[in-house]
């Protein structure tokens, strides 16, 4: 009977096996797209609270009238001698490396060309199509530039500014408080732009874990350095103004569900490698033939074929490997056996 062989990988694969093997794809597509999303990797971040985790949710639109910019009166850098003395001063500024001092001059001087105009002004006249890995090759080529930005927000941090002995704001704008303004674009993705500013649009929350969409425009200062998960990174720095374009922010992360595609991955992967294990089994079971107890009768080997009709010791005949008809004798050499008798003599009759 001919022996059946199993391809476990050619044309008798099982239908069960291309299901596992589906499957498996199916898995390998959902990890990768979800690992690709930088909102995935957020919940790594996240600090521990103890309390039930809420989502505050805040219309953008308001029937209260808006707060009015604060616009000052000044040269800006349509102004080209105001541009002029800013790039004079480029050799204070250090990329990629932390805000120091010196370099507290040009920040200055950014945030009042800033407040020469309003957001709307400030909109048509920036660049809107600059890559972050443009700015992060080339910082030289684009400080003092204005810079529209469409950013997902991620922090908002509220800080005082330097003050006199008398308690007024050391700084000729009147400014009392800045606020510094961490989120991403779809361009920058997991790379971060640090934004400052000192008017907070409303719906606009405070703390280390808030979301929403906002649009920045501001001058570009520098790479600045900072430290995040014990790694030096850099971070684009502008100061200019933000409003408000997403329709709801939050204080606190919302909910991840991470743990259930973590879940559904792993119910997955077990189901899968059951299927396999089952029909690799079935496949090997029945692709072998278990050896007979018995061996079958070969027959004897005589005159170099063998006879399966002879039994090997016929006519009681003494047991030989092999039954080989002996070669005829040479005529001139042999000697019969009645000849070579007479010529011995026995040792007796001498």
């Amino acid at each position: 009977m001919r022996r059946r062989t199993v391809r476990p990988y050619g044309s008798s694969i099982p239908p069960s096996r291309v299901i596992s093997l589906l499957f498996g794809l199916a898995v390998m597509w959902m990890l990768y797209t979800r690992m690709g999303d930088p909102a995935t990797w957020r919940w790594l971040g996240y600090a521990e609270d103890p309390e039930p985790q809420t989502v505050a949710t805040q219309k953008v639109e308001s029937t209260t009238p808006a707060k009015p910019e604060l616009v000052i009166p000044g040269p800006n850098d349509l102004d080209p001698a105001e541009f002029a003395d800013f790039k004079s001063k480029l050799e204070l500024i250090a990329n990629k490396t932390p805000l120091k001092p010196r370099e507290m001059l040009l920040y200055w001087q950014l945030m009042e060309w800033a407040h020469t105009q309003k957001t709307r002004d400030l909109e048509q006249r920036a660049l809107k199509d600059v890559a972050f890995s443009q700015i992060w090759e080339e910082p030289q080529k684009y400080q003092g530039k204005l810079i529209k930005l469409r950013m997902h927000v991620r922090r908002v941090l509220q800080y005082d500014t330097p003050r006199k002995e008398d308690g007024t704001p050391n700084n000729d704008l009147g400014i009392k408080e800045l606020y510094e303004m961490w989120g991403w674009t779809e361009d920058s993705k997991s790379f971060p732009y640090v934004c400052v500013f000192p008017e907070k649009p409303e719906g606009l929350k405070i703390g280390p874990d808030v979301t929403g969409e906002v649009v920045f425009v501001g001058y570009f200062l520098k790479v600045m350095e900072y430290t995040a998960f014990e790694a030096t990174r850099g971070a684009p720095l502008l100061v200019g103004r933000v409003r408000m374009v997403g329709p709801a922010v939050s204080t606190k992360p919302a909910p991840s569900n991470m743990g259930l595609y973590i879940s559904l991955a792993i119910g997955l992967l077990v189901v899968a490698a059951a299927v396999y294990a089952y029909t690799t089994f079935q496949a090997r079971r029945a692709g072998v033939k278990p050896l007979p107890s018995e061996l079958p009768d070969l027959g004897v080997f005589n005159g170099g074929v063998f006879n399966s009709a002879a039994t090997p010791f016929d006519n009681n005949e003494s047991p030989r490997p092999f039954d080989f008809d002996p070669p005829p004798d040479d005529p001139q050499t042999s000697v019969s056996a009645a000849e070579t008798a007479d010529k011995q003599t026995p040792i007796s009759a001498s």
